[in-house]
């Protein structure tokens, strides 16, 4: 059990020394595990796919990506993390700490086309979230007075309504457009409630051409930007970094092979000096045999810590994921599976599991 005075430090400090680098809710400490990576098909080609065409899954990596036949259909997804241990090196003092998956973790959407040239959507899912469970602790009071066990936790959780634009341009070029309102709440349980939530609003343009001689190639972008908001105690301020992907995809339609490479860029350094700006890599494939589609692929989220900083410890936070994933029709509805995994080659002592499944209904 931990002592409630030094476990409220404990949970104040990291969230305030890495303020500036997102917001005082999320952080660099545990950005690799917040985001919930719920483009489930570009999962498990190493969360690859700004370069492809789809559904809504595919529209949260480049809006530009949005592409089904004519109709109206209907997306919904679940997303899982493994539980993963934190300060560990405080464990015999203050007893177990894990980061959790907040249940429930999910997505649904709509999407529709008219014909080729314009298509819409709308996307409510659960962008990036994360239960920190503290265990149970006790309060002191100045009489060396100890409460009952009681059981502390903080719930982040950001809420997306995104809505992707897709116009065709021409047969090798198509143009994208997504708006996104988030919410973005914090719920603190510390011997008594302690709770806020604030709104913020972006844009996120996005470019898809091809396919020319079987290559395609991606092109989104998402500026950076600041929101005000108060905890109910002090004003603060979002700072949310500007965003740049690229992405590849070479495919050959005999074969039904398709290779996928993506660069993503977080200007991270443009609003913390301490921090590096995140620079993530995926590579991946996918198969297609019959009906069935199997992935594959390798992803890496570095640790973005300035070496030498303060935010910087001994050691690093590097992911490298391996992933894997299926798509099956079944009728009318399209059936998504991925895995993505850190633990067999990511060199420090964070690593993590991730499932997800999702659906793509056809209405009509």
């Amino acid at each position: 059990m931990k002592i409630g005075c030094f476990l409220l430090i404990l949970a104040v400090l990291p969230c305030s020394a890495s303020a500036l680098s997102e917001d005082s809710m999320l952080s660099s400490y545990w950005d690799f595990y917040s985001d919930n990576r719920f483009s489930i098909e570009a999962n498990g080609r190493g969360n690859a796919g700004i370069a492809d065409k789809g559904g809504l899954f595919a529209a949260i990596l480049n809006p530009a990506s949005l592409d089904l036949s004519q109709g109206l259909q209907f997306a919904a997804g679940y997303s899982y993390k493994t539980k993963q241990p934190w300060l560990t090196e405080l464990w015999p003092d203050i007893g177990e700490i894990y980061l959790k998956t907040l249940q429930p973790c999910l997505l649904f959407g709509i999407n529709y086309s008219i014909g080729d040239e314009f298509q819409a959507g709308l996307v409510y899912y659960d962008a990036k979230s994360y239960k920190m469970d503290y265990g149970a602790s006790v309060w002191v009071d100045e009489e060396e007075v100890a409460s009952e066990p009681i059981d502390l936790y903080e719930n982040i959780r950001v809420r997306s309504l995104y809505v992707p634009f897709k116009a065709k341009i021409n047969d090798a070029l198509s143009f994208g457009l997504g708006v996104y309102i988030n919410q973005h709440s914090r719920y603190f349980y510390f011997f008594r409630d302690y709770r806020y939530a604030f709104y913020s609003f972006s844009f996120q343009p996005g470019l898809l051409i091809g396919p020319v001689n079987g290559l395609s190639v991606g092109l989104t972008y998402r500026p950076g930007g600041e929101t005000k908001y108060s905890d109910g105690y002090v004003d603060l301020v979002h700072k949310a970094p500007a965003f740049l992907g690229l992405g590849l995809k070479l495919e050959s339609p005999e074969m039904r092979t398709s290779v996928y490479f993506d660069f993503n860029r977080y200007g991270y350094s443009d609003i913390n000096p301490d921090l590096n700006d995140r620079l993530d890599t995926g590579l991946g494939i996918e198969q297609g045999l019959g009906k069935l589609k199997l992935r594959t692929g390798y992803l890496t989220i570095p640790d973005y810590r300035r070496p030498g900083t303060y935010m910087m410890p001994v050691g690093n936070d590097y992911q490298y994921f391996l992933t894997g994933g299926a798509t099956y029709p079944v009728g009318p509805v399209e059936i998504s599976l991925s895995l993505m995994d850190s633990r067999l080659l990511s060199p420090g002592d964070h690593k993590m599991t991730q499932v997800s499944c999702g659906l793509n209904y056809r209405i009509f």
